[in-house]
């Protein structure tokens, strides 16, 4: 999913979405920036297999005609009785106060979900979303294999929701979804980037990113077998088999200082490992942010 969603936004046909012919044309147009659709992509390819859902909110920004969907960050939910799905609030409050210190000027502006088109999951959805924006924009992703035999088009839909009320007295207001047209937008650095991604996924095999997190993880192995040459050394030195050498524990309970407590060694690893990867991809981000920047500054 994720390799065909990038190939197929830098394709030519990749224009416009436009509504169907029964649709009145809208006054409001959406720019869906390439940073949306990898991080949708990745969450799609990452949790596809696990789970048949995927939720989160997009960010951008709006103006009196057009809404830009600049990047996408993946939320929290239950599933309640009735498999009805519980956003949770916590989670979108966080992504939002996370994203608005890096980019004060966005906000979020809609939510994102896996699936072909809207029914009453998404409605319901909706409704808990509209807490935290005014007037979202919903955006679907088919991650299916069936979304990629549609066409060179990248496989998303976005709609914009209407309140109607029906013709029972008393009844509550319910939601409609109406499709809306959008169009990929991209700077000159946000192309570059885009092409260079493109470029870097072969056609078939393993990427450069397998072969760095391969090499990642035999690191960290070697790593953490040195620690346990270490241990048995101090159990060999606090038994008496060994005399001990002021030199060499100095040294070690200087390593010691540095690493985390964990009782249990597999959760030590597990620590370690997810505490390095985060960091890593946190510098990869501030890396490619960089680069933009300075890439626009030329352009």
């Amino acid at each position: 999913t994720f390799k065909y969603v990038l190939k197929a936004a830098m394709s030519d046909s990749m224009d416009v979405s436009s509504s169907s012919p029964n649709e009145a044309p809208e006054s409001e147009n959406i720019n869906l920036h390439p940073l949306a659709i990898v991080s949708i992509s990745d969450h799609c390819t990452r949790l596809i297999k696990s789970q048949s859902f995927i939720l989160g909110v997009i960010f951008g920004f709006k103006t009196d005609s057009d809404t830009h969907v600049l990047d996408a960050s993946e939320i929290n939910f239950e599933i309640g009785s009735g498999n009805k799905i519980l956003v949770s609030s916590p989670s979108i409050k966080k992504q939002s106060e996370l994203y608005s210190k890096v980019y004060p000027s966005n906000r979020i502006v809609g939510w994102y979900c896996s699936g072909i088109k809207p029914s009453e999951v998404e409605c319901s959805i909706h409704s808990q979303i509209c807490r935290h924006c005014q007037e979202p924009v919903l955006m679907m992703m088919d991650p299916s294999k069936e979304g990629e035999k549609s066409g060179k088009n990248v496989p998303v839909n976005f709609y914009k929701a209407d309140q109607f009320f029906p013709p029972k007295m008393n009844s509550c207001p319910q939601i409609s979804f109406r499709k809306m047209q959008f169009q990929l937008s991209m700077s000159t650095a946000e192309k570059i980037g885009m092409e260079h991604l493109v470029s870097s996924i072969p056609a078939q095999g393993s990427s450069s990113l397998d072969s760095f997190a391969r090499s990642l993880s035999c690191g960290m192995g070697a790593y953490i077998e040195k620690i346990g040459v270490l241990k048995r050394f101090l159990i060999a030195v606090k038994s008496g088999q060994i005399a001990p050498n002021c030199s060499i524990l100095r040294t070690i309970s200087d390593i010691t200082n540095e690493l985390q407590i964990s009782s249990d060694g597999e959760e030590f690893a597990e620590d370690m490992t997810e505490q390095n990867t985060k960091e890593m991809v946190v510098a990869d981000v501030v890396a490619v942010q960089a680069a933009l920047a300075v890439m626009e500054d030329v352009a």
